[in-house]
Parts: C-alpha cells; structure tokens; sequence
C-alpha cells in the first residue's frame, strides 16, 4: 500500500499497527482555558454575536442556571437544534462540566430528516427554537454507564454533512478532542489571545470546533445570526486573527471586498489589503487555484491555511502557503495521522503512488464510531474500514514527498464508457480555466454531474452557477463553450469532457455550505441545457 505517515510522532509497533506517542500531551480538560480565564480575567470577551459581547463571566452565569436544570440528572443525552446563539456555547459547557453528552441537529434539515435523527438518538432534552426552549422527552433508550469513564467520556455526537443522503450520527470521546486541540493550536497559532471569527452554522463540525476549540484556549470567540461576508471583513480589520470558512465564504468575502465581479478589479487592487493580517482557514472542500491566487493578491500580508479533514475523522492533512508544498494538494499529513491508499473493494488491493485509491486513516483524532439503535440500546459501530483503517470515502493518492491529493468521494465517482470520472479534478481544470477570463466574477459554482445513459452509464454534464451567467445565458454560452472547447482540448482526456451544458442562477446548497449534490441532479431532469447547436461540447 502507499502509506504515509508524520514522520516526528509515529512509531511502528509491528508489521501493520502504528502507534502514535505525543510527548508533550498533558492532562488537561475541554475547557481548561475557560476556567483559566474565569480566575484570571472573567471580564474578558469569550462570544460575540455580530455585535454583541459576552464575557467569559457572562457565560458561567447563563452555565450555572442551565446546571440547576441538570441537578441530579446523570449521563443525559441533550439535543440541541438551535442557531447561532450564545446558548449553543453555553449547553456545551453545562454538558461538559455536568458529564453529559451533547448532540448537535442541524435547524436546515428537512423535518424528516430531523425526525429520523432524534428517532435514532433519542435525547433525554432537546432543545430547540429561536427562544431555546427546552422539551423534556421520555426516552426509551438505557444510558451507557461505558460512555463517561472517568478520564474520557463521549461528550459529544454529531452528524455528517448529508449532502448525498440521511445525515449518519457519530459519536466522539473527550480524548479525541483533546488531541484535535493539540493538533490545531500547534498548526494554526491559537492561543488566549487569539480571535477566531467562524460565521457558519454552529450546528456544523467546523464552526463548532472552532468554538470548542476557543473555549479549551481561552480565546475569543466570534459568530453571526447569519453569514456577512462584509462584517467578516471588519471583525478582520478591527479585531479578528483566525478567519475559519469554507472555500464559498472564502470567495464572497473576496468578492465583497473588491466590490467587483471582475479579475481586472481584482488585479488593479492588487496591494489595496497589503496591511490587513490575518490567517484565513479553510476546509469543508478543497480550494481551487484561481481562490488562491485571488486571495493572495488582494491581502498579501495575510496567512492561507487549508486542511483536509472529516467530522469522523478530525484532522488529516494541512496546506500552510508559508510551506510553499504543491498548491493543488491538501498538504502533509498532520502529526500522529497515517493514510494508506487501497485500490477496489478488498484492503489488500494496494494503489500504486500517484495512483488515486480510497483514503484509509489512522489516527488518536478519530470519532468512536456511528450511533446504531439496536433493540438493548444505542451501539457504537466502527468507522468504516478494516484492520484499524478507517474511510469515509474520500478517494486520492500520495506523492513520494507524502503530500496528500484528492480526487473526490467514492459517491461521486463517474463512470463513462467504462472509464473512472472525477468530478472535483474536471471541476477545477475548469473554473481555473474561466477565472483567467472576463466569466470570472459571474461564474459562483462549477460543478460536474452525471446524467444515467444506456450506452455510456454517466453522461458527463457541466453545470455552471451564477446570476451574471444566468442573465446573459444565450450569449454567454457560446463564448463559454468555445473557451471550455480549448481548455478540454489542452487539459482533459476524451471520457472526462461534458457532453452537455447547463448554466442556472444557483446551485442547491446544504446548510454547511457544500454542493448538495443528489438534489442539483434531480433538478437537471427538468432543466434544458443551453447552446447544444453551437456548443462543442
């Protein structure tokens, strides 16, 4: 197999299992930073919400009356389902202080969806709404006296993302988290003086740890009702140091900022952000070569970070511009992670380098597995994979330098005429290529899908998004297709080209922010594409 490893912290015990020591992990707790700020300095800023403040006394106070609710109550499941509010940070710290465990649900899931989740976590609490109100449930489901040993308790389950299907309920131990902090302090500089904005949804892995992750620090915390692109921009130049975002809000904020749709307006700025310093981390997908170049030459002073990564997984691999490692890669391995690449179905089929297979990790950052309603109870099944591996599907490969690269999802693999089809590698020869035209700032998404076909199986189809494109459709298709014919001709081998072209004003969105993808080609059924008599596609 083609295996990588942090070469610092890992050590093989034997043949097949690494084992990973941190030497300067030290007892500590979730919220170690947060009781360290209560003694020393409570009046200081631990939330803010657009523009309110909360101290860090602020939120002991709201703590304190949400654990007199708690009083005698032992290893609760608590749901909640709420929006960005000061209450999601404070039923965290309650859940962990009381030893409860704490299910995130996201208020953008459709009710059955919703449904579905509670069905199979059955909380105790679930507290829901715009006001947090609290609705006591009577589950029916035994606590697990297993889950809250005394050193390491499952204090949080969450769910995946759902953009392709019933979001799955995983379940996380305090001491995976504690490592992630570990892991991500020492990548991206948090510390107490950090201020971290994270405006996604607070029901998210991302914006959530990030907020977790504060807290464990004793650092600021930053939040909004909803996403602001321009108020991310001034909490940047006023306070803010850490800008945690995925790749969209990334783009809007540079669009935001440069008050133009266009690469020339963006190019004659050049300079304009050359004081403002911050680091911008991204995740939740990879980020596209033309977001790069447009990032750094609109605020050069500041620090692009990536990093791959999965809510089951925690941190895999990051990208610091500062390592100057390949750009189309998602970086080195974090310390204490492992990838192997396996090629088909059997774990004994190994990929050669450079040769995309299924990425299988192992790692002390994992969650403890998925949550299974079984007749005597809720259940931890494993990860997927096999043999300590564990996979959440995604597909790439390693160079010989151990940079990790992606190619996409085991769902959303295409196959045309019998040849593989990855829809992220075509999607970014693409949108590279329309970003050093005039289509640049009216092109929002890029994105490749397959339409079932007799004869090849995945017709492959482009679709591409964005209100500028959508209200000049008839005339900028054929520009488009014209442009798109060369950049295929140079960059993509025959099976990969798009045989159709549709170009809509917006793409279907999950709440986290990622192309929801099942929805976007149930709706092609209904779409037309446009340009067929003159686009060469």
């Amino acid at each position: 197999a083609r295996i990588s490893q942090h070469p610092d912290t890992c050590r093989r015990v034997g043949p097949e299992t690494p084992s990973c020591r941190y030497d300067t992990m030290k007892p500590s707790s979730l919220l170690a930073g947060y009781w360290q700020q209560l003694e020393a300095c409570p009046s200081k800023t631990a939330f803010m919400l657009d523009e309110q403040s909360f101290s860090f006394a602020d939120l002991e106070a709201r703590v304190a009356e949400l654990q007199l609710l708690l009083a005698q109550r032992k290893h609760l499941r608590i749901a909640i389902a709420l929006p960005n509010c000061l209450d999601v940070a404070c039923w965290y710290i309650a859940s962990v202080t009381s030893r409860h465990t704490l299910i995130l649900m996201d208020t953008e899931w459709p009710k059955a969806t919703y449904e579905a989740a509670l069905q199979l976590v059955q909380p105790d609490i679930v507290i829901s709404g715009e006001e947090a109100a609290i609705e006591r449930l009577d589950s029916t489901v035994a606590s697990h006296p297993d889950w809250f040993a005394e050193n390491n308790f499952a204090f949080l389950a969450g769910f995946t993302s759902g953009s392709s299907g019933q979001p799955k309920a995983f379940l996380r131990y305090s001491d995976s988290w504690l490592t992630s902090f570990e892991c991500s302090n020492r990548e991206f500089d948090v510390s107490p003086d950090t201020v971290q904005i994270a405006p996604g949804p607070l029901s998210h892995g991302l914006s959530f740890y990030t907020l977790a992750e504060s807290l464990a620090a004793g650092a600021t915390f930053m939040s909004q009702t909803t996403f602001d692109a321009e108020r991310c921009i001034s909490a940047l130049q006023r306070q803010a140091n850490n800008l945690v975002v995925v790749p969209t809000m990334l783009q809007r904020m540079l669009l935001a900022y440069n008050g133009d749709h266009s690469e020339s307006a963006i190019n004659n700025n050049e300079g304009h952000g050359e004081n403002l310093q911050f680091r911008a981390i991204v995740a939740g997908a990879k980020l596209s070569g033309h977001l790069k170049q447009r990032f750094r030459q609109t605020w050069p002073a500041a620090r692009l970070s990536e990093y791959y990564g999965a809510s089951e997984l925690s941190f895999v691999s990051v990208n610091h511009d500062h390592e100057q490692l390949p750009d189309d890669s998602v970086g080195r391995l974090c310390r204490g992670v492992t990838v192997a690449v396996f090629d088909g179905t059997e774990m004994d089929s190994h990929a050669q380098p450079a040769k995309p297979g299924t990425l299988h990790v192992r790692s002390p950052m994992l969650a403890a597995g998925y949550l299974c309603l079984q007749a005597h109870g809720l259940v931890t099944a494993p990860l997927n994979g096999l043999d300590g591996w564990n996979t959440v599907g995604d597909r790439g490969w390693l160079d010989a330098n151990g940079n990790l690269y992606l190619t996409d999802r085991e769902d959303r693999l295409l196959i045309s005429g019998g040849l593989n089809v990855y829809p992220s590698s075509v999607e970014r020869v693409i949108s590279d290529a329309l970003h050093r035209t005039e289509h640049a700032g009216n092109v929002e998404h890029c994105v490749i899908c397959g339409i079932p076909d007799a004869q090849w199986g995945d017709r492959i189809v482009l679709v591409l998004a964005g209100r500028g494109l959508a209200q000049h459709h008839a005339t900028e298709s054929i520009s488009i297709a014209s442009l798109l014919a060369e950049c295929f001709a140079q960059s993509l081998q025959k099976h990969e080209v798009p045989r159709r072209l549709f170009i809509v004003e917006s793409v279907p969105m999950t709440s986290s922010g990622k192309v929801a993808y099942r929805e976007l080609q149930r709706m092609l059924a209904e779409l037309t594409d446009v340009g067929m008599k003159t686009n060469p596609l």
